[in-house]
């Protein structure tokens, strides 16, 4: 059931074309950002682990689902040799 005043793209007017072109812009900036951050991130918060996680770990992680998620055939997937990820198919990561 759709929420009220829900209108599906077709039914908008919109293409599938354009969506596409949204969302590769959308992705293009988000990691545009990334860029800068990762770029202008200092030494210390870079390896601070107070938050549980240091900087580099999250941006890491974040390059390497984006590499995943954007593979026309994620089960090709194949991770770096020295990263130590157990990887199955589409089955999960051990990461």
């Amino acid at each position: 059931m759709r929420p009220p005043g829900f209108v599906s793209t077709s039914e908008a007017g919109i293409t599938e074309e354009a969506v596409r072109v949204a969302l590769k812009g959308q992705y293009h900036a988000a990691l545009a950002m990334l860029r800068e951050t990762l770029e202008t991130c200092s030494d210390e918060l870079w390896l601070d682990e107070t938050p549980h996680n240091a900087f580099w770990r999250v941006a890491h992680h974040t390059l390497f689902f984006v590499h995943l998620y954007l593979l026309d055939h994620p089960e090709d997937f194949v991770p770096p040799e020295w990263h130590g990820v157990t990887w199955v198919g589409t089955g999960s990561l051990g990461c």
